[in-house]
């Protein structure tokens, strides 16, 4: 299970990463392991990303219009950036189209890890960051 140094080492990345980036498609490859709040058809891509916060263990990527990817990797799960030409990772369940051609993708042998996408929810009202104790 990443601990909490290692996570926080992913928000850093990640917030470097997808600086000035807009998500423009998200694709579920497998299901259960991404949920929308309130669904899909709510989501307003594409999004322009505006940062990277880290609650615990989660990660939280904020979005323009008020929307939120909540990733726990859990024991297993892994974001990475693949490389175009080499095949996805085994257990890669979510990809993440960004705007600059790139893809991150989130991979999980295990499925324990979780992706949430709030729309609409104020960052400071999110229910699954509301539920954690200080940091």
């Amino acid at each position: 299970m990443p601990e909490l140094p290692e996570v926080e080492s992913v928000r850093k990345s990640l917030e470097i990463s997808l600086e000035d980036v807009g998500l423009a498609r998200i694709d579920s490859l497998f299901p259960g392991v991404l949920t929308f709040c309130p669904t899909l058809a709510e989501a307003r891509l594409p999004a322009k990303f505006l940062g990277a916060d880290r609650r615990g263990k989660m990660l939280a990527l904020r979005f323009q219009g008020e929307q939120t990817l909540l990733v726990h990797l859990r024991m297993t799960g892994r974001l990475y950036f693949p490389n175009g030409e080499e095949p996805l990772l085994p257990h890669t369940h979510v990809l993440l189209h960004l705007d600059d051609q790139r893809t991150l993708a989130f991979s999980d042998p295990r499925r324990f890890g979780r992706l949430v996408w709030h729309v609409g929810t104020p960052f400071d009202r999110i229910p699954e960051l509301n539920r954690l104790g200080p940091d």
